[in-house]
């Protein structure tokens, strides 16, 4: 996307330290220990930091985006860890079915990108289809029951649909379904409501 490949010009120092403390809250709900991962978009690489230490020392960590100037900055910003093996993959979210079997993922996590993504909710169930029994999901993004002037700046800016609701198909799937609002997260701010919701797969 041409619009986001100049955002990514200067979109850490726009957005960065504004993210950073829900991200830290967010990935505090992964069970720790994955192996094989996802992260969709992986946008400019701000998810490396708090996502990788919930990871298994060795795992392999798949960052995917439809943006080369995005996936860029996260490659970049990729050479500080070695706690795992990161692969970074440009695509639409909908082709993710060609890199990876079924039942091959620990952990998928959407950051951000639910309410911005065509077909939210079939990419969500196609990747729901990667994950293996007992693996889990994580959407972090923001949500607005109804349009205000914040919602639709952030939704200019970010090209973004606030009040989709992907959690609720996530918790159509789940089992140990959790939804969480980011009490601190100032709807004026975010141009909604920021939220955690969180599922795992039941076992076969």
């Amino acid at each position: 996307m041409a619009w986001y490949s100049w955002f990514s010009s200067f979109y850490d120092q726009a957005l960065e330290g504004l993210y950073a403390p829900f991200r830290e809250q967010a990935y505090a709900q992964i069970r720790p220990g994955a192996r094989d991962a996802l992260l969709l978009p992986c946008g400019t690489g701000q998810d490396l930091p708090p996502l990788i230490p919930r990871l298994a020392p060795g795992a392999r960590l798949t960052c995917m985006d439809l943006d080369g100037g995005m996936i860029a900055k996260a490659r970049a910003r990729a050479t500080q860890f070695e706690r795992c093996a990161l692969e970074f993959v440009e695509g639409e979210a909908a082709s993710l079915g060609q890199h990876f079997d079924q039942n091959s993922l620990d952990l998928v996590v959407f950051p951000l990108g639910l309410s911005v993504i065509p077909e939210p909710e079939d990419t969500l169930a196609l990747a729901w289809s990667r994950l293996r029994p007992g693996g889990q999901c994580l959407i972090f993004d923001c949500w607005a029951r109804e349009r205000t002037l914040a919602t639709w700046s952030v939704e200019l800016v970010a090209q973004a649909d606030v009040p989709r609701t992907p959690f609720k198909r996530l918790e159509a799937l789940a089992q140990d379904y959790e939804f969480t609002l980011l009490p601190e997260a100032s709807p004026w701010t975010f141009g909604g409501e920021l939220y955690v919701a969180t599922g795992v797969k039941a076992p076969a």
